[in-house]
């Protein structure tokens, strides 16, 4: 199993698979289809998983996906953002396993070696 999941072609699969899964959760959360997610539908999507995070928690998650300060989330800073090493407020997590990546040991990049949607 190491030697294929190691391999090359594989790595591609697993990157393509991510890419994807992470675009469908960008648009789950993107409910305007604007083409990038506002502090509003980071809320949103808060409350549609059962989360009533503080307004103070999803200003600092929203901070920490904003990459530019641009005011607005973008698919290519989600995608970034999903691929971050650390999740400290575990909304990355929370994401992962209710819309659509089937669980969150993926995540843990300490046991798999790196990143898979780099």
């Amino acid at each position: 199993f190491m030697e294929w999941f190691n391999a090359e072609e594989s790595k591609e699969g697993i990157k393509t698979y991510f890419h994807k899964k992470t675009g469908l959760i960008f648009n789950e959360i993107d409910t305007d289809m604007s083409g990038f997610i506002d502090e509003g539908e980071l809320g949103d999507v808060c409350v549609r998983l059962g989360q009533k995070f503080p307004a103070k928690k999803i200003k600092a998650i929203f901070k920490e996906m904003d990459a530019n300060n641009d005011g607005k989330i973008q698919l290519d800073e989600f995608t970034a953002w999903m691929d971050k090493e650390t999740d400290h407020t575990e909304f990355r997590k929370m994401l992962s396993s209710s819309l659509g990546l089937g669980g969150t040991s993926w995540l843990d990049k300490s046991q798999s070696g790196g990143s898979f949607l780099g």
